[in-house]
């Protein structure tokens, strides 16, 4: 009886299946959409295809004093194009114009939001391109 012969190669292959499977299991995780923004109060908003965190600089919101947000765009090339706050119970939105700038690519800092009342208030979220703007919304209860 003649030992079995062994396949040429064999464990060079089974090593470039082992550094295939350790190489993909090694490759570091992506972070979901606003992971590097603050915590308290983070939130995210996603509708169309279109993805959108937001973080208050003060958390919980204020009433009648300026606070700004750190927003973030995820899987879009659409640009933010404003940041508003209505309260829909009221009919009325903010007495201030937002200042809105970016800080990096899909990185933005609104800045001189003031809900002047406790209340429901929406933050609204303009996005796109300018001829066809898609608008990202979010309640916010401040007391």
């Amino acid at each position: 009886m003649t030992p079995p012969r062994s396949t040429p190669g064999w464990a060079v292959r089974l090593g470039v299946w082992l550094g295939v499977l350790l190489g993909v299991t090694a490759l570091p995780a992506r972070a979901a959409c606003g992971d590097t923004l603050p915590q308290p109060g983070r939130a995210v908003i996603a509708a169309n295809g279109l993805q959108l965190a937001h973080a208050p600089t003060v958390w919980p919101l204020p009433v009648g004093e300026p606070f700004g947000l750190d927003i973030e765009l995820c899987g879009t090339a659409a640009a933010l194009l404003q940041v508003e706050a209505d309260m829909p119970a009221h009919r009325h939105g903010l007495n201030y114009r937002v200042q809105l700038r970016q800080t990096a690519p899909g990185r933005y800092r609104a800045d001189g939001l003031l809900l002047h009342m406790p209340g429901r208030w929406r933050l609204l979220f303009d996005l796109g391109p300018a001829q066809s703007p898609q608008r990202l919304v979010r309640s916010v209860d401040v007391d």
